[in-house]
């Protein structure tokens, strides 16, 4: 299952022992990361090896889909915020042949 997630800035001598194994567990796994976003009327999304990798994907897909539609290039500006209030462009962290996870938490113990 998918886990959207942030970037924690929490060094690691700071993670609590069950998030240390959660860190250990990621860091053995590959991971892969997807970016979305929807509009009113179409859901788009791409696939990275990195978060920035994703996005770049996903403004490419931008792009093209406003040559095929013939509107703006940069259409989606207004669709992409810095606010985390949900709207915008959406990162959800994947890793793949790592731990399993329950409700899409990793389970810490």
């Amino acid at each position: 299952m998918p886990r959207k997630t942030k970037t924690s800035l929490i060094p690691a001598t700071q993670l609590t022992p069950a998030d240390q194994g959660i860190q250990a567990a990621k860091n053995d796994a590959m991971m892969i990361y997807r970016a979305e976003l929807h509009t009113h009327h179409f859901h788009f999304e791409a696939l990275g090896d990195t978060p920035k990798n994703a996005i770049a994907a996903l403004v490419e897909g931008f792009k093209r889909h406003a040559r095929e539609y013939r509107c703006k290039e940069d259409w989606f500006v207004e669709y992409v915020t810095d606010k985390d209030d949900g709207d915008g462009i959406v990162i959800t962290e994947f890793a793949l042949n790592g731990p399993g996870l329950r409700d899409r938490e990793w389970i810490r113990n």
